[in-house]
């Protein structure tokens, strides 16, 4: 199985995992409707012998020490960034995301599939929205439900599927939570830049909630492109970190230490850490 979500049949879940393929490494986006496989822009480099060789105990010595010379102490460690505030505030508007879905006209099988998505605006309660992949919402039919932090479920409906890049837009009615707290995440698509420290927050491999690190490395990367050619984002730049997302992180947040959403998960690699996200001016 390529994700640890539930995948239609024959398929297997679209949390870009990678496979070999002859002398070739493809992979797939991350949730668990369509086999989606994406290939890899470079074979991984062999690793370089010098990188296993084990180095000798530190005694606390130093040839400056022994030749006379004032010893050096190494810097204070400093404490890692506190994200426990962040994700309080963040949490109760991610939800994992459970869809039925028969055979559309252009796409997967019909099954049973699994992703993430976050609320975007309550400005209506009633018809409150939620961001998540367009591989998600697919292009057919479906009948699909949203578990809340709180473990409260809520059927949703789709509203909007964008025509060229990975995004769609579920609609819920937020005054039916009665435990979980009605609260949204904002969209800041100028916080995405190389260095920037992030959480992936969202339903990684159909556990409900995992929280994964990670650190942009890329701003540039070329859309994932697929084997499966029944559907390709197109014209935008991806962003790329090594957050080691699987099946069923599709549609999660990408959180900066402000609390708001800098880009979408859209997919990643099964034999590598690196992932793939949706920049939001898209959006």
């Amino acid at each position: 199985a390529l994700g640890c979500g539930d995948g239609p049949p024959g398929g297997s879940s679209r949390g870009c995992r990678m496979e070999a393929d002859g002398l070739s490494e493809k992979a797939v986006c991350e949730h668990t409707p369509p086999l989606k496989r994406q290939r890899a822009e470079a074979a991984p480099a062999s690793q370089d012998m010098a990188d296993s060789a084990v180095l000798p105990a530190d005694d606390g010595c130093s040839s400056d020490a022994s030749a006379g010379g004032a010893v050096v102490p190494p810097p204070p460690l400093l404490p890692a960034p506190e994200w426990a505030g962040v994700i309080e505030r963040v949490k109760s508007a991610i939800v994992a995301i459970r869809v039925t879905g028969v055979r559309p006209f252009e796409d997967s099988p019909a099954g049973v599939w699994q992703g993430t998505g976050f609320v975007v605006s309550l400005e209506d309660p009633q018809q409150a929205l939620i961001l998540t992949n367009r591989h998600i919402i697919s292009t057919g039919p479906i009948r699909a439900f949203a578990t809340f932090d709180e473990h409260e479920e809520l059927p949703v409906f789709p509203v909007y599927r964008d025509p060229i890049h990975d995004f769609g837009l579920l609609q819920f009615d937020a005054r039916r939570l009665r435990f979980t707290p009605a609260r949204e995440i904002a969209l800041s698509p100028s916080g995405l830049r190389v260095g920037a420290e992030v959480l992936v927050i969202g339903n990684d491999n159909a556990e409900k909630i995992q929280i994964l690190p990670a650190t942009i490395a890329r701003v540039d990367r070329n859309s994932p492109e697929y084997d499966d050619t029944n559907y390709q984002d197109e014209n935008t730049f991806y962003a790329g970190a090594g957050s080691n997302t699987s099946g069923g992180s599709s549609g999660s947040p990408v959180i900066d230490r402000a609390g708001a959403c800098i880009a979408l998960n859209a997919g990643g690699a099964s034999e590598a850490a690196s992932a793939y996200y949706m920049p939001l001016d898209r959006v």
